[in-house]
């Protein structure tokens, strides 16, 4: 195996990840190619998005808001028979709706990973060629999920305790540094679950396209090429951030242009695939980029060159057999 290149750098595969692009989408460019792509790209981000609120919340105080409370406890109590189930009900459907979303979007990074490897507009190819990695995958994250939550949930248990002897106990000082370091033992887990996340999906995944293997195995491989060049990923991280930045600016002006945020707000669903085919050139570029990275590590890694036929080929098979 090898662990390293001659040279490896941040911005050799930009030039490269654009020119990438352009042949993809552009030469010639094909709406039908774009849906199907849009889709795959659509289906690799489902559910992983997001937005966040803030508020603050305060336990009520003085006669008015006491009698309040004092009746929301009532009827509480009086509609508990009914409402505990439903509470349940909705609960478990929340999970499995997330499981799902998880699961197709385990499958979704294959199936984009594939088109963009083999310049290939395909959905069912690579579904049924992916399947026990996507499966992998799935059960990759949801146990790094489960992870991070009893990592960061007693940290956020922390920040509230804290939170509430600065208020409560009036223990100022005390709180205040427990406040703290709660704060940044929270911002730590949060980057190194991030960090995790961030090398599955860049190089973890195509490694195990490559060798048609479980997450762990491809782990363990990654593991060996970051051990030997951990500078250099820091670097790449640092290089990402630019990256997501520059991404990010023109998403937002592409969003505003497109109404896109009024698109998605309406049909979530639709609005967020129509979305992944309008911003389709920046998923493609940064998929490229990471593939072109890594690619640098050796032939063996090199999903465009020398094992590109190992993406393409059991997919090639299936079609084949299939008919499609």
């Amino acid at each position: 195996m090898e662990s390293a290149a001659p040279s490896i750098s941040v911005l050799e595969p930009v030039s490269p990840a654009i020119e990438k692009t352009k042949s993809i989408l552009f030469q010639p460019f094909d709406l039908k190619k774009w849906g199907i792509f849009g889709f795959c790209a659509w289906l690799a981000m489902l559910g992983g998005g997001g937005g966040g609120g803030s508020g603050r919340f305060r336990v009520p105080r003085g006669g008015g808001a006491g009698a309040e409370a004092a009746q929301v406890k009532a009827w509480l109590g009086a509609n508990v028979y009914w409402l505990a189930p439903a509470v349940l009900v909705l609960g478990l459907f929340i999970v499995a709706v997330c499981l799902l979303l998880l699961w197709l979007r385990s499958r979704g990074k294959f199936m984009f990973l594939h088109c963009v490897a083999t310049n290939r507009a395909e959905v069912a190819a690579p579904w049924q060629t992916f399947a026990a990695q996507g499966n992998s995958l799935f059960l990759f994250k949801l146990a790094l999920g489960a992870v991070s939550m009893l990592c960061i949930l007693p940290l956020i248990g922390l920040l509230v305790f804290s939170i509430w002897l600065v208020s409560e106990a009036e223990i100022v000082i005390g709180g205040v540094v427990l406040i703290a370091l709660a704060v940044l033992l929270v911002i730590f887990a949060c980057v190194v679950f991030g960090i995790i996340t961030k090398f599955t999906h860049d190089f973890v995944v195509p490694i195990m396209a490559l060798r048609r293997c479980r997450t762990m195995i491809a782990w363990r491989e990654f593991a060996e090429i970051l051990k030997a060049g951990k500078g250099r990923f820091v670097l790449y991280l640092l290089f990402q951030l630019l990256i997501a930045f520059v991404i990010g600016s023109i998403t937002s002006i592409l969003t505003i242009m497109t109404c896109c945020f009024c698109f998605t707000l309406c049909i979530p669903f639709v609005g967020t695939y129509i979305a992944a085919v309008i911003f389709l050139p920046l998923t493609t570029f940064a998929r490229s980029y990471s593939l072109l990275y890594l690619a640098q590590y050796g032939p063996a890694y090199d999903v465009f060159g020398a094992a590109a036929p190992v993406i393409a080929q059991e997919a090639g098979e299936f079609v084949a057999g299939n008919g499609i």
